[in-house]
């Protein structure tokens, strides 16, 4: 599970250029930035508002990646994803190993129908990745609409079409 001591690589994770290109969020500045996202992430999961796995290779300590599931809607019957992966270790199927395992902690244990994914159009390596897993494009949502800075395909998972 993340935690504290894995400041240094969050700070990298949310301030990378090439890991932050399709995200539309403040670059972490400092490590102060970065463990303030962690308590962030901590009290999410304190409070049941998230579910988070920090992802390590294998016999590693070094937080390498991110994914996590928030923003769950009133009935809990549907949230959306997120995720981030040090881009040394793209291509490697890491973060499809992650998500694998953890559609039947999403699917069985919380017991959600559906996972959502807000993606930028230009995005084209995380929209093969939530293709590869069934995600199917359900609309796009105009840059003003979703208050980012540029439009964004909303894809879906639904319980009965996961691979894992």
């Amino acid at each position: 599970m993340i935690d504290i001591n894995d400041a240094k690589e969050v700070f990298f994770l949310r301030s990378d250029p090439k890991v932050n290109q399709y995200v539309d969020r403040p670059r972490a500045k400092n490590l102060e930035d970065a463990e303030s996202h962690i308590q962030k992430i901590l009290t999410g999961i304190a409070n049941k508002e998230m579910i988070h796995w920090g992802i390590y290779p294998e016999g590693s300590d070094r937080h390498i990646g991110s994914l996590g599931y928030w923003q769950f809607n009133e009935e809990k019957t549907s949230c959306d994803i997120g995720y981030e992966l040090h881009p040394e270790y793209w291509g490697k199927g890491i973060m499809q190993e992650a998500f694998l395992a953890t559609l039947p902690v999403i699917f069985d244990v919380w017991n959600f129908e559906g996972i959502e994914a807000w993606v930028q159009v230009d995005n084209q390596g995380s929209i093969r990745f939530l293709e590869k897993n069934n995600f199917s494009n359900t609309r796009r949502v105009p840059a003003k609409e979703s208050g980012d800075s540029d439009d964004m395909f909303v894809y879906c998972l639904r319980k009965k079409d996961r691979n894992g």
